[in-house]
């Protein structure tokens, strides 16, 4: 599942006059903002679970 977007990227991009190259760039370039998207989102999830947390104690 998280190659998909690599390979999403990479077909989408790919066409009659495209290169190659050109293609797996936009694959990669999607694949990182896809890692990057996540790890930000587990980032805020556990910053909220904190927050919650800590307003049980206190």
């Amino acid at each position: 599942m998280p190659f998909g977007y690599l390979v999403d990227g990479v077909i989408g991009e790919s066409g009659p006059g495209s290169p190659i190259e050109h293609a797996a760039k936009v694959g990669v370039g999607t694949w990182i903002g896809m890692l990057i998207g996540t790890a930000a989102g587990l980032a805020v999830a556990f910053m909220m679970l904190e927050t919650f947390a800590l307003a049980l104690l206190l």
